[in-house]
This record gives structure tokens, C-alpha cells and sequence, in this order.
């Protein structure tokens, strides 16, 4: 174990020097039984590109435990912030695994609110943050990359940025990753995210996941607890925000407190376990609250009690009724959502299971959800128990679809 203290250090891995080996931090004991785990305390880690303790990571990182560790990332010689920046705890970019580590920080902050000056100049750019690493990038063709297995985080952290992909285990897990068996407990007190309004580097978007922001490849035995107190902005879900992979026995915690449809977005999804997806949902649940406040002019607002958004024009070639695109299964959801608009002609799709729903894999699906919806201007509410619209023709086994009768339903 290390106590790093006040020393400043930069990441021991970089993308030109990749860590290939494994460190294990275990005490092993009788029938090579963990007894013990390296604590690394305290440090502050980082450069212009990348923070974390370990860096660039294609070997294995196991059995240690992370107490107080700070992350920064500093200007460059310019003094600006780079275009991109990777920031995790533990790896900055994972192409290899971590397994059993954890994570316990004091609450950190990122960037600065740069209200009426200069974004282009001064303000934080384009940010990848994950509890464990910032990006998760497994290879098919390569055993035991891309994962991260049985960790704990538990951290609060504010950002203030131009857009960022934000999870508690990793900010972006590509089609090979597999992220199972982690419990993740995130705080984001703040989130202010703004557009330097510069075509070169495409719009802001800001996406937040309990897990990941963005996951292609398989999320499960996991459980996740997200609370965003302040946010502008939101691709939100408690699992991730962004989901073209599969998410399987996973439970989330999630309570939002957003006001929507700023500076930089005009479609906004926002789910108990997903915000968009693209991907399946099986044997999972989520306890959410959810409160949502529209501002932007015809702007599209989804959000679900399960799904936010549920709507897509891929096509779907599998045969099994459990997966594919927009499957949801088994599965279910208990809490509230409360929506209003202020702005004119702002679209709403709010329903229990999913706000704007357009596929049919859909069965054994239960809501127990209160749902008040307030659209005081010109726009339109597209409302429901279960779904709030249902876009296309396709038919689903809505016996097996329930919602509890006596919660309350205003609209």
C-alpha cells in the first residue's frame, strides 16, 4: 500500500507506452483466497491529455483499492485544454481488464464555468470520464480485453465543460466490452455544459450513464446508483444514457432533478435504466425520480420510466424475441416522473415503460409509476401509462405489459 500524500504525478502509462503486464495488489490466503487488498491514498494525477493513476492499460489491474485519489487535467503549453481528454481513476483508455478494484473519493470538480467569456480559449473541451477508466475497448478476437469485473465506486464529482460522456464505471464501452459485476454509487452535484460554437469539433452533447454514457457491448450484475442534482443538458439513464449493447440482470437507483433543451440540445432522452436505446434490456429493474423541466422551442422531450427513447429505423435481422433492437424484457420499474414544458411547441413522450416507443420485443413488463405532466404552452404531450407514443404499426403481447392502476396520472 501507498500514501501518495500532496504529490502531483502523471499517469504511469501513456498511449505510446501501453501497460502490458499485471499488478496485483492481493493478500492471497488459504485455497488463494483474496484476505487483503493495496490501498494507493491520496496523489493527484494527470496531465494535458489524460488523468488517472495507471494510464494506458492493455494488461490486468486487480485487487487494489483507490482512497481519496485526485484527478486533474492541466493546460497545455498554450494554455488551453486539449480537444479531448480521457479521465479515470484507474485507467485513462482500458483495452485489457480490471478486476476487483475500488474506488472511494472525496468530491472533485472539472473544469470552470466560463459564463460570458471566452469557451474557445479557456474552457474545458470534449471529456470522457469513467469511475474506473474513460473508455473500454475490448477486442472480439483477443480473450480478457475490454473488461471490468467486480469493482466498487463511490464518488462525487461537477463538471463544467463543452460535452462530455460521463459513467460510473467507464464513459464509453465499445461493442467488445463487457462490464459485469460492478456496484456503482454516483453523486454529480453539477453538470454545465457549453458549445464553443465552433464547427470544426461538431455540436456539444452531454450523455450520463450510472454505468456508462455509452455502451455497445454487454452490461450485467450490476448495480448502479445515480443522483444529478443540477443538469442542463441530458442524455440520461441509470444504467447509461446511450445503449446499442445489452443490459441483463441490473438494477438502478436514479434520481434527476434536469432543465432541458438549452444551448445544445434539441432532443433530449431520459430513462430509469436507459436514456436511447438502440440495444435490449433483460431480467432488470430501476427505483427512480425523475423531474424534468422543458425550456427549449421545439424541442423533443422522451423520457421513460425504463427507457427514455425506444425509437429507431434499424433494422432488426434477429429471430429471438428477447434481444435485438428495442427489446425489453422481463423487466420493470418503480417511481415517478414528473415533466413540464415552459417553452413553445416542445413534443413530449412520456409513459411508464418507454416515452417514444417504436418497436416490438417488448413482454413480462410491469410500472408502478406516478406520472404528471404540465405542457402549458403550444406544444404537444404524447402521454401514457406504459408508453407515451407508439410510432409504428408493429404489435407486441401487451397482455404480458401491466401498469398499477391506482398511482396517480396527471395531466
Amino acid at each position: 500500500s501507498i500514501d501518495f500524500g500532496a504529490n502531483v504525478f502523471e499517469p504511469l502509462f501513456d498511449e505510446n507506452h501501453v501497460f502490458s503486464g499485471t499488478i496485483d495488489g492481493a493478500t492471497y490466503g488459504e485455497n488463494d483466497q483474496v484476505t487483503a487488498r493495496a490501498k494507493l491514498i491520496g496523489g493527484t494525477f494527470g496531465n494535458a491529455k489524460h488523468a488517472s493513476v495507471f494510464g494506458y492499460v492493455s494488461g490486468t489491474i486487480e485487487n487494489i483499492a483507490l482512497e481519496n485519489v485526485k484527478l486533474k487535467v492541466e493546460k497545455n503549453a498554450e494554455g488551453k485544454y486539449e480537444n479531448v481528454v480521457h479521465i479515470g481513476f484507474v485507467a485513462s483508455v482500458l483495452t485489457g481488464q480490471i478486476d476487483n478494484c475500488s474506488v472511494k473519493s472525496t468530491p472533485q470538480t472539472f473544469g470552470e464555468k466560463l459564463e460570458g467569456q471566452d469557451w474557445t480559449n479557456l474552457g474545458m473541451k470534449a471529456v470522457y470520464f469513467g469511475g474506473i477508466a474513460a473508455k473500454v475497448e475490448g477486442n472480439n478476437a483477443v480473450q480478457d480485453t475490454g473488461m471490468v469485473r467486480n469493482c466498487d465506486v463511490d464518488f462525487t464529482a461537477s463538471f463544467a465543460c463543452e460535452s462530455l460522456l460521463f459513467g460510473g464505471i467507464c464513459g464509453a464501452g465499445n461493442s467488445s466490452s463487457v462490464l459485469s459485476s460492478n456496484t456503482v454509487k454516483v453523486t454529480l452535484s453539477d453538470v454545465y455544459c457549453a458549445d464553443d460554437a465552433q464547427s470544426s469539433n461538431g455540436r456539444s452533447f452531454v450523455k450520463i450513464g450510472g454505468i456508462t454514457a455509452t455502451n455497445g457491448g454487454r452490461i450485467s450484475k450490476s448495480d448502479a446508483t445515480a443522483s444529478l442534482t443540477s443538469l442542463d443538458e441530458a442524455y440520461f439513464g441509470g444504467v447509461c444514457a446511450d445503449n446499442s449493447g445489452s443490459v441483463i440482470t441490473t438494477k438502478a437507483d436514479a434520481t434527476l432533478n434536469a432543465t432541458v433543451g438549452g444551448a445544445i440540445s434539441q432532443i433530449v432522452c431520459i430513462g430509469g435504466i436507459i436514456g436511447r436505446n438502440e440495444g435490449y434490456v433483460y431480467n432488470s429493474y430501476c427505483l427512480f425520480d425523475v423531474k424534468v423541466v422543458a425550456q427549449k422551442a421545439n424541442g423533443i422531450v422522451a423520457v421513460g420510466g425504463i427507457v427514455g427513447s425506444n425509437f429507431s429505423d434499424k433494422t432488426d435481422s434477429s429471430s429471438t424475441t428477447t434481444s435485438g433492437i428495442g427489446a425489453i424484457n422481463s423487466t420493470y420499474a418503480v417511481g415517478s416522473i414528473n415533466v413540464s414544458a415552459t417553452a413553445e411547441k416542445v413534443e413530449l413522450y412520456v409513459g411508464g415503460i418507454a416515452g417514444r416507443n417504436s418497436q416490438s420485443k417488448i413482454a413480462n413488463c410491469f410500472v408502478v409509476t406516478d406520472i404528471a405532466v404540465k405542457n402549458a404552452q403550444s406544444g404537444t404531450s404524447n402521454v401514457g401509462r406504459t408508453f407515451g407514443k407508439h410510432e409504428k404499426k408493429a404489435s407486441f403481447a401487451t397482455a404480458t405489459v401491466h401498469y398499477a392502476k391506482d398511482r396517480t396520472f396527471t395531466l
